[in-house]
């Protein structure tokens, strides 16, 4: 029997996907670049041995993501979400207590096995279960979650950093990423319509012939490709190029508040600098 709701859950998931998305790309991803240059100079440490945390960070995250897709038909979608927030948020503050190397890229691991939990999968995966109607619309505002978060707390992280040094920055980001994810993900997230007890938004405004097809298609079994045939595609290796490409200017961007700090600006007006690129983003996704 279908629940009644007075608000539609599709707008809850919606929330929750805009701020665990935001969180991640926005702080997580998006912030972590502010306390890289205070860092290495207060524990000594050259720059490009810090920086390293971006490699290892991506490293991690290429494995996590091959095995994720596996984990999402095993186990439920909330519970997953929920984990890999509390990881990769903790392991993020827990930066602040760095005093050495091996720890920070440990913690850097860690972090990256959080976010593999919750981004490019999940996200993809619960707004299509929610949203029958104007899907590109909504998954849009959801993927724009990181530009709006980057927007925000760029520069007040680098104002942490100014005003408490970088651990400020790390714990401090960890932190709101904490605050403004996991509750939310909580409450408002919900795995499935059917676990709801209810239709997905825009789902009672399917065709007719739509509906009728549903089963059908269903039924019929999906179409494999081999290793050697994936590999022979094009296609592949367009979307590859594609993806390493995008990959390569997104991950400029924590090195942009080096720079500006580098050439004389402050920490909070470095750190505008990056909002300035995500105000872009916003429009672009």
């Amino acid at each position: 029997m279908e629940k009644k709701y007075k608000i539609h859950p599709a707008w809850g998931v919606l929330v929750a996907c805009f701020l665990m998305f935001g969180v991640h790309g926005g702080i997580i991803a998006g912030c972590y670049g502010n306390m890289l240059k205070p860092m290495a100079e207060g524990l000594g440490i050259d720059y490009g041995k810090i920086s390293l945390y971006g490699t290892i960070y991506n490293y991690v995250m290429v494995v996590g993501l091959i095995v994720v897709g596996s984990l999402y038909k095993k186990f439920d979608a909330k519970l997953l979400c929920i984990i890999g927030l509390v990881v990769e948020t903790l392991a993020f503050t827990c930066i602040s207590f760095v005093t050495s190397l091996p720890l920070f890229y440990a913690l850097a691991v860690l972090v990256a096995v959080g976010a593999s939990l919750i981004i490019y999968t999940p996200v993809p995966l619960l707004m299509g279960r929610w949203f029958k109607k104007n899907f590109g619309l909504f998954f849009g505002i959801v993927i724009a979650g990181s530009g709006v978060i980057t927007t925000i707390f760029s520069p007040i992280i680098g104002g942490f950093v100014q005003n408490g040094g970088w651990q400020a920055g790390w714990r401090n980001g960890g932190l709101i990423g904490f605050i403004l994810s996991v509750p939310a993900v909580i409450i408002l997230l919900k795995s499935s319509p059917e676990k709801a007890g209810c239709l997905a938004y825009g789902a009672e405004e399917a065709p007719a012939a739509v509906a009728e097809a549903a089963p059908k298609a269903a039924a019929a079994p999906a179409k494999k490709m081999s290793i050697g045939a994936i590999l022979g595609s094009g296609v592949f290796w367009a979307l590859l190029l594609f993806a390493g490409l995008e990959a390569f200017s997104c991950y400029v961007q924590p090195h942009i508040s080096s720079y500006a700090q580098s050439v004389g600006l402050d920490k909070v007006a470095a750190g505008a600098c990056v909002s300035t690129i995500a105000v872009g983003s916003i429009f672009g996704k």
